[in-house]
């Protein structure tokens, strides 16, 4: 299976040869590629990645998540997009160094959900700001 998202966003799943064959068809010259470990070597056959990441893919039904919260969260809002952004470059330039505050805000008004940790700022590198999560997407 290929599922292309937004025209460079890509999934592969599927057995290799299956993989192979799908490589065929996709024709993008900048590519986000999702796929699982053991087809690594048919798409560095086609793309040569400039970045390059190992994720872990989870599988869960709905009700079966064990959320455990340690601290109070709270969600956020559009008056902290700037502070959002800005966590989300200092975090990781690669992959959000050009993120907006308007991106954010964009986010938010369409239901993308921010959230913060609000008991655990000290405790990470002397940041005075508490870490913040995300749910959803950003349109990039």
């Amino acid at each position: 299976m290929m599922l292309v998202y937004r025209d460079y966003i890509v999934q592969l799943r599927g057995v290799n040869e299956a993989v192979k064959e799908l490589l065929k068809y996709l024709d993008i010259k900048e590519v986000e590629l999702q796929a699982q470990l053991e087809h690594e070597t048919e798409i560095l056959k086609e793309y040569k990645p400039n970045v390059m990441h190992k994720i872990i893919l989870m599988r869960m039904r709905r009700g079966e998540e064990k959320f455990q919260a340690r601290y109070p969260v709270r969600e956020l809002g559009l008056e902290e997009a700037e502070d959002i952004a800005n966590l989300m470059r200092d975090s990781n330039p690669e992959f959000w160094g050009d993120v907006s505050a308007q991106q954010i805000a964009d986010g938010i008004r369409r239901g993308v959900n921010y959230h913060q940790l609000s008991q655990v700022a000290s405790c990470f590198h002397g940041q005075t700001r508490s870490p913040l999560t995300h749910s959803g997407g950003l349109g990039r």
